[in-house]
């Protein structure tokens, strides 16, 4: 099999002329993905000699809840029936081989080919969803440096696009994600610095800190590093006795995420910096 040279997607001839409408992104696991999906999960199963795995199929079976009553085979054909009627638990079953350690590359080439709404993730052990490749490569140099802010930026970034989305956790890793690296240079002096304090410090004496924003449009480059800031705020639903209606939502979450993954960028390229002495 060729490899496609980039992460881009195959374009065919007839939608680069424009006689075809372009494709969509692949959702759920449509005809043409099922036999390349089924025999990636197949080779799971089995060993050198075509010889089922019973241990494995038990083991998947007690991961998904799967009734496992029968032999190995009925097993591997409980699964093969159920992924071919619920796209949901296919991708809960990739997910899962995923984590147990399966062959990462070859279905991270099958979802780039077909250019499927998830991918596999970085650390290659699990599924999240595809995103612009411009965001993609702010994320990765974000958490490159290994250091707690990394920590919190990739829990965020699971949270909201894996399989097993979690918006209030995505949300409350990525503002301590940016606290983390806020604090050294707002309120070094201060154990217990919050967002919100940090944000009022820098409206209240911004002589003390440097920007390299720009000034613009009659904006100080310290005021618009607060206005970016201010996106990033802590989760509305925190508290029980929230007028908030309902939890946050999966959308919201993520820009959340994104705003954090640039001001942690900005941070990390010392765009905000202490004028010598005042903090």
């Amino acid at each position: 099999m060729v490899d496609l040279l980039d992460d881009e997607p195959f374009v065919p001839l007839s939608v680069r002329e424009g006689r075809r409408e372009p494709f969509e992104l692949t959702r759920g696991i449509p005809d043409y993905l099922l036999s390349s999906i089924g025999s990636w999960v197949g080779e799971w199963f089995r060993g050198p000699f075509m010889e089922l795995s019973r241990d494995k199929l038990l083991q998947v079976c007690r991961c998904l809840r799967i009734n496992a009553v029968g032999d190995s085979e009925q097993l591997l054909d409980r699964l093969g029936k159920m992924s071919v009627v619920d796209d949901g638990f296919t991708l809960d079953l990739v997910d899962l081989l995923l984590y147990l350690g399966h062959n990462a590359a070859d279905l991270d080439g099958y979802l780039r080919e077909v250019n499927h709404e998830y991918r596999v993730a970085d650390d290659w052990r699990h599924l999240t969803r595809r995103v612009d490749s411009t965001a993609q490569e702010a994320y990765r140099r974000a958490v490159t440096p290994a250091d707690h802010a990394s920590a919190l930026l990739s829990q965020a970034w699971e949270k909201a696009y894996s399989r097993h989305e979690d918006p209030a956790g995505a949300w409350d890793d990525a503002c301590a994600a940016v606290e983390a690296l806020l604090k050294p240079v707002v309120s070094p002096k201060d154990e217990k610095a919050t967002l919100g304090k940090m944000k009022k410090a820098l409206r209240d004496t911004p002589h003390k800190w440097g920007c390299a924003l720009s000034d613009l449009d009659g904006r100080t480059g310290i005021q618009r590093f607060i206005a970016a800031l201010d996106v990033i705020t802590y989760r509305p639903d925190r508290h029980p006795t929230s007028e908030v209606a309902g939890p946050v939502n999966i959308e919201e979450s993520r820009m959340v995420v994104l705003q954090a993954v640039a001001v942690v960028n900005w941070l990390r390229d010392e765009a905000l910096y202490p004028v010598v002495g005042d903090v």
